[in-house]
């Protein structure tokens, strides 16, 4: 098994595609941020009691534990396994259509699966990019079902309820205008927590890397004196996600690109994911088995973490101006690869990369983190077999996810991909597509019926 230095040192490693970062061309509109009432005219209750809280599977234990390190691994079985075990019959049957993959007679999950697909680990490259592991496979039958799950969907009301969804109204709350150092940062304004939309994602199959002796028998099982170098040296397509957070923590509700000036401009965002979750098909209960990495309580640091940084960087980049006697002139310190995603730069910030901490999960477990969460997936999977996670995050029901909505219901009903991943593999799905049955909850995250 690697040891987790050795991990964390390569956590850089894994890229982004880089097509069309500005998103959806129809998404040009700003929403307003909600008006401040100023302080003087506004009465100030205790309303702890005004709200019932919603009745949901997550504990307060676990909802406390979100609130206060910014993720939770809920344990407690909220997806039916039979959706999982039929999602992964699913997803090769696409990989046999889509890339040609040969699962032969090998068991689900199995080691001879793992060798077998190594070696036809090139193939995937006909459905993804290589990135962490995902796989451009959208509209799945049970892909569906198990985004409109009702636990699921209790789940998030839980955890919208709890932090996003109401704006501070007492003296004792954080600050009453929105802020992005705020607790719990909200541009939008108040929503209604029982409102929200699915979010139509990729999922995950990451293939992992069999180290061959000098025989060239392979074996999947690694002890920490394998050599990364070598180790990566026989990764052929799949690599990690390398560090990197789901926002822009210099400016939350705005992406970024950089004009001809080489200045930057902010950008809307395509849509507002404060909260993400994945189900997790198969075991990663330690590092080295492709899961997932993260820093605990990060989340109401991070933009407090990001400015400080940042200033620093300006001052570095004044200094050594003024030292060559030239006249200072503004110039991006960092700028977003991806317009709404922040990657962490190789060499910098390892006073908090040294935080990460490895999260092991179980087949069924459901995962739920803050968007300001530094996170990642192993650089190197030596696992004994494919790492699987569907991704099932749900959007508020605020006006910029409105309007995703409209598009997301789009490539619902045509089985296209969203419009901002690469264009190769945008219409695997629409050839016979038909659109997956939905129930009136799915109907409803999916803004073909109202709430």
């Amino acid at each position: 098994m690697l040891k987790i230095k050795n991990i964390t040192k390569k956590l850089f490693n894994g890229g982004y595609n880089n097509n069309n970062n500005l998103g959806l061309s129809t998404m040009t509109t700003l929403s307003k941020p909600f008006n401040i009432v100023p302080t003087s005219t506004m009465e100030f209750q205790d309303n702890s009691m005004m709200k019932p809280v919603y009745k949901g599977p997550l504990t307060k234990e676990e909802i406390e534990h979100f609130n206060e390190n910014g993720y939770v691994v809920v344990k407690s079985k909220l997806i039916d396994d039979r959706l999982l075990t039929n999602h992964q019959i699913e997803v090769r049957e696409y990989l046999k259509n889509n890339a040609s993959i040969d699962f032969g007679n090998t068991t689900i999950g199995s080691i001879q699966e793992s060798e077998l697909l190594w070696k036809q680990e090139l193939k995937m490259g006909n459905v993804s990019n290589g990135f962490g592991g995902m796989v451009n496979f959208y509209h799945g039958k049970y892909e569906y079902k198990i985004r409109e799950d009702k636990n699921l969907y209790d789940s998030f009301v839980q955890l919208f309820q709890s932090t996003y969804s109401t704006t501070p109204i007492t003296k004792d709350d954080l600050d009453l205008s929105y802020n992005d150092e705020n607790e719990w940062p909200n541009e939008y304004g108040e929503f209604d927590p029982q409102h929200m939309f699915m979010f139509v994602n990729r999922c995950g199959f990451r293939i992992p890397t069999i180290i061959e002796d000098s025989n060239g028998n392979g074996n999947s099982n690694c002890n920490s004196n394998n050599n990364n170098k070598v180790i990566e040296q026989q990764i052929k397509l799949q690599k990690g996600t390398g560090l990197h957070l789901d926002c822009n923590p210099f400016h939350l509700f705005r992406g970024e690109h950089l004009n001809k000036d080489k200045q930057i401009e902010h950008i809307p965002l395509r849509f507002w994911q404060p909260i993400q979750a994945f189900i997790s098909c198969t075991d990663t209960p330690k590092p080295g088995q492709g899961g997932f990495w993260t820093i605990p309580k990060f989340h109401k640091k991070c933009v407090k973490y990001f400015n400080q940084h940042k200033s620093q960087l300006q001052q570095q980049q004044q200094s050594s101006s003024s030292s060559d006697h030239q006249i200072p002139t503004p110039i991006p310190t960092e700028i977003l690869k991806r317009g709404n995603a922040y990657d962490f730069q190789d060499g910098q910030h390892l006073d908090i990369i040294d935080q990460l901490k490895y999260i092991p999960i179980e087949r069924g477990d459901v995962l739920f983190w803050d968007w300001r969460m530094p996170h990642c997936n192993d650089t190197i999977h030596i696992g004994p077999s494919i790492r699987e996670v569907v991704y099932a995050a749900h959007l508020p029901m605020v006006p910029i996810n409105i309007q995703y909505a409209e598009a997301q219901k789009i490539w619902y009903q045509t089985g296209k991909h969203p419009s901002y991943v690469a264009k190769k593999f945008s219409n695997l799905e629409t050839v016979n597509y038909s659109p997956p049955h939905l129930s009136d909850l799915g109907k409803k995250l999916l803004s073909i019926e109202p709430f």
